[in-house]
């Protein structure tokens, strides 16, 4: 009898621990999800804010093509695009060092150089 009551205990311990991670599981998924997405918006945001305050100012045209050279995750383009407000959005991109395209989060802002319309790229 007492054999019985275990395995109808187990039973229903095992039901309800499969039911609570078919529930928590795709809610943590996405909770992480956000998280991160939050994080990194915020960490494009950064990068661009100071790229504005530390370098911006002393930019002029002949710089773009050295700084593209020498920087990974900002880079310089004219904004053929017409872009007027900063993006975020997902990008593949093809990483020299590594040999494969990267799949990421990436920020495009609009600026000024020499009253000359360029975009920001942060990845």
């Amino acid at each position: 009898m007492s054999k019985k009551l275990l395995n109808k205990t187990l039973r229903n311990n095992l039901i309800f621990s499969v039911v609570v991670l078919l529930v928590a599981a795709p809610f943590f998924y996405f909770v992480t999800q956000r998280l991160y997405l939050e994080e990194t918006n915020e960490t494009l945001n950064l990068k661009k804010h100071g790229f504005l305050k530390d370098f911006h100012s002393h930019f002029t045209e002949m710089d773009i093509p050295m700084w593209n050279r020498i920087n990974r995750d900002l880079k310089i383009s004219k904004n053929t695009a017409g872009i007027l407000r900063d993006t975020l959005f997902f990008h593949t991109y093809f990483d020299s060092i590594e040999m494969e395209n990267e799949y990421c989060r990436a920020l495009v802002s609009p600026f000024k150089i020499d009253d000359k319309g360029y975009i920001l790229e942060a990845k």
